[in-house]
C-alpha cells in the first residue's frame, strides 16, 4: 500500500515539476522530472524486503539519474544554441 502512495505521490509532483515555473525549458522540466523519479526509486529501494529487489531499485535510480544527467546537459546545449 505504502508503494501505491508514493507512486502516486511521484506522479503528481513530476506533474507539478514538469509544469512548474522553476524549469527555464522543456528538457530542464524532463530533467527535473527524471531526478524527481530518482528519488522516488531511492526511497523505495530502502524499503524493499529483499536484498535482490533492494538492488534492482538502485540499478534502476542509477539509470534515472544518468537520464536526468542528460537531460540537463540536452538542456544546456539547447540554451547556448539558443542563447538564453
Amino acid at each position: 500500500m505504502r508503494k501505491i502512495a508514493l507512486f502516486a505521490a511521484a506522479a503528481a509532483s513530476l506533474t507539478l515539476v514538469a509544469c512548474g515555473p522553476g524549469a527555464e525549458t522543456e528538457t530542464e522540466a524532463q530533467a527535473d522530472a527524471m531526478e524527481e523519479q530518482a528519488d522516488v526509486t531511492e526511497e523505495m529501494a530502502e524499503e524493499a524486503p529483499t536484498e535482490a529487489q533492494e538492488d534492482a531499485l538502485e540499478a534502476k535510480q542509477d539509470a534515472q539519474e544518468n537520464k536526468a544527467d542528460a537531460l540537463e546537459d540536452q538542456a544546456d546545449a539547447e540554451e547556448g544554441a539558443t542563447g538564453m
